[in-house]
């Protein structure tokens, strides 16, 4: 007990309880440091574990120095004078300016590493695609508005689809105006019913101007208030107040409209124009019900999107009641006709028997919704885009599939012939020739939907078709541009962490196998459970393709194994997805095979194998050459 207790007494004397005190609040903060720099610039995880491993060293350095050095620090005269016994090497050797000069110079070299690494990545970036600066600030312009949706002050919030009706058609009227750049109301909807602040819109879309209003019903009266605030200082500059009849809300909206352009006009020396007619319709009931539809549309998506397709089902439902009540207000207003036709369209998704296919009876009664559209209005845009959507839904799994993908195409071309302005058309056209191996032709009109309208509800459906053909088009630098926008306007989307995942298991760095685990994981975590159990395989392939490009086959076989193992019932891409990764691991014969079994259930994309690089080392391989019908 003296011997433990003398040792008690002695660190106590040299304070270095102290020193070890002092010594985990520095490593906890360098080690802080160090995770908020990989987090910044994705430098791969052993960098932390280095710099850990360098703070446990110097722990045993700085524990040695406290015990060998005498409790009062040395003079330089009392060095010189040290008595030459066995410690006093060991007292010249760990010293405590020799441990601060070790500790600079090891975390100095983690910093040359550090940023030796990332100048290599950053040449990297150069050679396959264009880095991108998410953190920049964005360019603030008054002249770009965001009109926020309204909220509804109402008792029991039963104006809310008003309020929303009021936001949509402010925005498309004041969109129409020369000289203003008016983000889109779907720019605007993730925003809607959160509590988000409006100046994240301005860090998101750079927005000099935004409109925020409310909505108040009482009795038979509705008060609709609107503000304008400068972004730069977040202040209200102006206000409009307009009272009317609660059963004549075009009315209130076309006052609405006058008051805020003319206050935009003061504030922004613009001359606004707004069309004289504020909707297709005179019917202000068929009006309000359209947009009592389109509230319940948009419940319908959200329950789907968390997995609740019953529930998205009902809402579907509801939305096509409404909608038939609104036909029945004015039979000539073709509004209400197209709009069913997509409720159709919702369900055609949310009942798929599998991610590459649609609901078919779904999709044949959308057509016949388009059909009625196109009687009433012949050459209408709007119901040749939705009937061109539909035949490339029926397509999906019908045994005429070339027939209804030709009248898909004919009828979206007329569409973007019609209208410049079709978003959905163009991109759904893009689709069908990527699927027909148009690469060109198809990056050309994706590029053209994004251009329509960058903030599209389905702007994340048209990015990652200009991130996927890029990638078949080996035209990397645009592939990677194209996903990061992606990744940064959705993060959480599963469909651009494939894509990234695609880029790593093809082209590039080898990757490193935590950063394939990390993304896996991530897609997987995004996904509803029924998607994740049908798309869970092919992830799980990719990832050994990552696997066997980093120089684990092992792990990648074992991988394979554990995808092969899982229920995915009649998957064709399962076989496309193992082929890449057998060929990887050097295994050409069985890639051969493979592509043969996922060609004996597509027989149409031959033509696509036989182009696609992917398959690039198997040109000179005979069963492949006799696979796509090339000659030797």
């Amino acid at each position: 007990m003296s011997v433990l207790k003398n040792l008690a007494e002695e660190l106590h004397r040299r304070s270095l309880w102290q020193i070890l005190l002092v010594y985990a609040g520095v490593a906890y903060g360098i080690l802080e440091a160090v995770d908020l720099f990989l987090e910044r610039f994705a430098l791969p995880d052993w960098f932390f574990i280095v710099a850990f491993l360098l703070l446990a060293v110097g722990l045993v350095v700085v524990v040695t120095t406290a015990l060998v050095q005498p409790a009062a620090p040395w003079t330089e005269a009392e060095a010189v004078d040290a008595p030459a016994d066995g410690r006093s090497g060991l007292r010249r050797l760990f010293t405590w300016r020799n441990a601060t000069i070790a500790a600079g110079a090891a975390f100095a070299l983690w910093g040359i590493v550090a940023t030796g690494w990332l100048m290599v990545s950053q040449r990297a970036d150069e050679l396959t695609g264009e880095a991108v600066d998410l953190s920049a600030e964005p360019d603030v312009d008054r002249n770009r508005i965001a009109v926020l949706y309204f909220d509804d002050h109402s008792e029991g919030r039963v104006n809310v689809h008003l309020a929303d009706a009021f936001t949509e058609a402010l925005t498309h009227e004041l969109s129409q105006v020369a000289g203003l750049d008016v983000l889109p109301r779907s720019a605007m909807k993730p925003y809607r019913d959160t509590a988000i602040p409006p100046d994240s819109i301005v860090q998101a879309y750079g927005a000099g101007t935004l409109v925020e209003g409310s909505v108040l019903g009482y009795g038979d009266s509705l008060r609709v208030t609107a503000q304008q605030i400068d972004a730069n200082t977040m202040s209200h500059v102006t206000s409009v107040v307009v009272t009317g009849r609660r059963d004549a809300p075009l009315a209130v909206l076309q006052e609405l409209a006058g008051e805020v352009s003319s206050k935009l006009r003061s504030a922004l020396g613009k001359e606004i124009r707004l069309r004289e007619r504020m909707a297709g319709t005179e019917s202000n009931e068929a009006w309000e019900l359209v947009h009592r539809a389109e509230r319940q549309r948009d419940v319908a998506e959200q329950l789907a999107s968390r997995g609740g397709y019953d529930a998205a089902d009902q809402a579907a439902d509801a939305a096509d009641s409404l909608l038939a009540l609104a036909e029945a207000a004015d039979p000539d207003w073709i509004e209400p006709i197209v709009a069913r036709g997509w409720v159709e369209g919702q369900r055609a998704i949310h009942r798929r028997p599998d991610p590459h296919s649609y609901d078919a009876e779904s999709s044949e009664a959308g057509i016949a919704h388009a059909n009625r559209a196109l009687e009433l209005s012949p050459g209408n845009a709007a119901a040749l885009e939705l009937r061109g959507v539909l035949y490339a839904y029926l397509a999906s799994n019908s045994a005429d599939a070339d027939t209804l993908e030709a009248a898909a195409e004919r009828d979206l071309r007329a569409a973007v012939l019609a209208d410049t302005t079709r978003a959905i058309a163009y991109s759904r056209l893009g689709e069908l020739l990527w699927d027909d191996a148009r690469f060109d032709e198809a990056k050309l009109f994706a590029a053209k939907a994004y251009a329509a309208d960058p903030y599209l509800e389905n702007a994340r459906v048209i990015l990652f078709w200009l991130c996927q053909i890029s990638i078949d088009q080996q035209e990397f630098g645009d592939a990677y541009r194209w996903c990061r926008e992606g990744r940064r306007r959705y993060p959480n989307r599963p469909s651009f962490m494939g894509a990234e995942l695609l880029l790593m298991t093809s082209v590039g760095p080898r990757p490193q196998p935590d950063s394939v685990w990390r993304l896996a994981d991530a897609m997987l975590e995004g996904m509803t459970e029924r998607d994740r159990r049908q798309q869970e395989p092919e992830i799980l392939l990719d990832v050994a393709a990552g696997l066997a490009r980093a120089g684990l086959p092992d792990s990648a076989r074992a991988v394979i194994a554990r995808a092969r193992a899982m229920e995915f019932g009649d998957r064709p891409e399962v076989d496309y997805r193992e082929a890449h990764a057998r060929l990887l691991l050097g295994e050409t014969d069985s890639a051969v095979g493979l592509l043969s079994l996922y060609l004996e259930a597509e027989p149409d994309l031959r033509d696509y194998i036989a182009e696609d690089w992917w398959w690039e080392p198997l040109r000179s391989n005979p069963g492949f050459r006799d696979l796509v019908g090339e000659s030797p």
